[in-house]
């Protein structure tokens, strides 16, 4: 079941879908990286997707039962994220021509690219990952080099 945070009376069509496949910088272009390796994070969570979202204080739907359509049986979960102002809903289109400006919830976050760039840097600060790092980091103590052991016996 999805989980809500804000807003839940505006159509979904107006939400920002975002897997966390699109950030993962151990995958491929081809295997649905969107963003340049160096922006992005090594396997990230759907969860720690909807982490960001609450720290940027964005309304988000966060669907953990969904999956990414390139990768069936790989980590599961997505977001849907409200970027810009939900729309009027007796906004009247005067011509085709005329475009309606929705104000940015977050300034500084102009499209999905932005967004998920900033979600990179706020996973890369979450204390999970941070401890994580820490323990990856941490040299390991050894007693000394091991010997192999030959088996005996006939050849």
């Amino acid at each position: 079941m999805p989980v809500v945070a804000d807003f839940p009376d505006v159509d979904q069509k107006d939400y920002q879908i975002i897997y966390p496949q699109y950030i993962d910088s151990n995958l491929t272009i081809s295997e649905g990286r969107r963003m340049p390796k160096d922006k992005c994070v090594a396997n990230p969570m759907s969860m720690e997707l909807y982490q960001a979202c609450m720290k940027l204080g964005l309304p988000v739907i966060f669907q953990p039962e969904k999956g990414y359509g390139r990768q069936s049986t790989a980590r599961r979960g997505r977001i849907k994220v409200l970027v810009k102002q939900p729309r009027d809903k007796h906004y009247i289109k005067k011509s085709e021509f005329d475009i309606e400006n929705r104000g940015l919830i977050v300034l500084g976050i102009a499209n999905k690219t932005a967004l998920m760039s900033k979600f990179a840097e706020i996973i890369l600060a979450l204390p999970a990952r941070l401890k994580k790092a820490e323990e990856e980091a941490a040299p390991i103590l050894t007693t000394g080099p091991k010997k192999d052991k030959k088996k005996k016996g006939k050849k």
